[in-house]
């Protein structure tokens, strides 16, 4: 019986773990995301992403994330939360997680 409580607890975790961080995993490139790809970090809508890319083909790549600000849309706080979902070097590794996936391809989203 404890190590179904265990279990249970565990699994519970995790589900916990998919919610607060808003249904996805790892992190996006900023440098390299297409305005698509940037929309799906939470946080990013889809004219905040086009304006991403349009301040990143104008003035090149990000060398910091607090670059944001620049951008119409992005503020100290909000720029704050978007550091666990996004990066500026190396390969993106973002992903819905499975829920959120589900629920993406329910709504037409992917």
């Amino acid at each position: 019986m404890k190590r179904i409580s265990v279990l249970f607890i565990s699994i519970l975790l995790v589900a916990l773990a998919g919610i607060a961080n808003g249904g996805y995993e790892g992190k996006m490139n900023l440098n390299t995301a297409t305005a698509e790809e940037l929309s799906l970090v939470p946080g990013i809508n889809d004219e905040m992403a086009q304006n991403i890319v349009q301040y990143r083909q104008a003035s090149g790549p990000f060398t910091s994330l607090n670059e944001l600000k620049n951008i119409n849309g992005f503020y100290a706080s909000s720029i704050s939360e978007l550091k666990c979902s996004l990066k500026l070097e190396g390969n993106s590794n973002f992903d819905l997680i499975d829920s959120s996936r589900d629920w993406c391809n329910k709504n037409n989203l992917e």
